[in-house]
């Protein structure tokens, strides 16, 4: 799990009070048509959904994923994440369509739950 489509190394630590913490994560788009970019070039986010997984693949969206804001214009999604019950390692996937219809899968893998 320790892969991911982000560049960096931070994790994010959620403990057992953390309620409702922001997390703002950017996707750029290409700056050419050949370029590399988190989707493509001369395309914008239309919408987006956010799942949480545990280390072992179990779904915790419900527990884990407090709430999803997609900020377009910025290419940006903010996820509010709340501590899922019980320690370990979990990621979130985002599934983002853009204006040309077109759906763009992206991980972060670096979510490490700790009991205080």
């Amino acid at each position: 799990m320790r892969y991911d489509d982000f560049e960096g190394s931070t994790y994010i630590v959620l403990q057992p009070d953390s309620v409702n913490n922001s997390y703002r994560f950017v996707f750029n788009a290409a700056l050419t048509s050949t370029g590399k970019g988190s989707i493509p070039y001369d395309t914008l986010m239309t919408s987006a959904s956010v799942s949480g997984y545990a280390e072992d693949g179990s779904d915790v969206s419900a527990i884990m994923i407090g709430s999803v804001a997609l900020f377009a214009s910025e290419e940006a999604v903010v996820v509010k994440l709340v501590y899922p019950g019980s320690a370990g390692r979990y990621k979130i996937k985002f599934l983002l369509t853009v204006s040309d219809s077109s759906v763009w899968e992206k991980d972060f893998n670096r979510i490490e739950a700790l009991d205080l």
